[in-house]
């Protein structure tokens, strides 16, 4: 049974951010070594003294992340007031060079002031090949498939749209650096948010990325005082994404 319980998938996010991942899902029990990041190999758009360029650094996540294929995983929560949350999960797997991907956003929407009364399902479903991109919208058990030529911001494959607005809304500073496997893993974290989204507005993130820019792990909290409360965490699991075509395709009607 789902609960509207935001504290807990709160605390979830927060235990998940303490962990540096790697692809797999998994803590790397690899050696590491700390370096300083004055001399380290920072990923595009950052220097040692943190975000200097957030479109900088989320474009080069979201082109070397469509070049190499991926599985990424995701849930974000809002929680506006006076209203039932709203939590979505994320399931997307990308093949190289992205010309072919799946994707399921699940939506859950919970009644206002219930503590696991839901009000909504919905679950959206993307497939895309050479030749045509397909949506699946699936609300209340009712289910409408249409043809797309663009995909919602909302439905970025990589979240590089979200990774630059959050990157915007922080003052990020580079905790540590690390060489693991011959790759550079830079944590980015940023405990206050910039003036631009207010002096009232609470803001917690913490990015792993490496040397490409690929943001391997995100955990971000946002709030402001009397407004909607965000909590988002995206992982990528794999890369090297292989999608198989869903049954949905083959079923729909023509």
């Amino acid at each position: 049974m789902l609960h509207r319980l935001v504290p807990v998938a709160v605390a979830g996010l927060l235990v998940v951010a303490g962990c540096t991942a790697v692809p797999g899902g998994t803590t790397s029990s690899s050696p590491k070594e700390t370096v300083d990041p004055a001399e380290a190999d920072l990923p595009p758009g950052v220097n040692e003294s943190g975000v200097g360029n957030a479109s900088a650094l989320a474009e080069a996540h979201d082109a070397a992340l469509r070049a190499e294929g991926f599985v990424l995983d995701g849930t974000f929560v809002r929680d506006p007031p006076h209203r039932g949350n709203q939590t979505r999960t994320f399931d997307t797997v990308v093949a190289p060079g992205a010309e072919r991907f799946q994707t399921t956003v699940e939506t859950v929407r919970f009644a206002s002031g219930a503590s696991d009364a839901v009000s909504q399902r919905s679950r959206t479903r993307v497939w895309s090949n050479a030749t045509a991109t397909l949506r699946a919208a699936t609300i209340d058990g009712d289910t409408a498939v249409s043809s797309v030529e663009d995909l919602p911001p909302w439905l970025s494959l990589t979240r590089a749209p979200q990774y630059r607005s959050y990157l915007e809304m922080g003052e990020f500073a580079v905790e540590q650096a690390v060489v693991r496997d011959g790759r550079t893993f830079t944590t980015l974290v940023a405990e206050n948010a910039t003036e631009a989204i207010g002096a009232n507005a609470t803001f917690d993130a913490r990015f792993v990325v490496d040397e490409r820019g690929v943001v391997h792990e995100a955990t971000v909290s946002v709030s402001t005082p009397g407004s909607e409360a965000d909590y988002a965490h995206y992982e990528i699991v794999q890369f090297g994404g292989s999608p198989e075509r869903p049954a949905w395709v083959d079923d729909r009607d023509d």
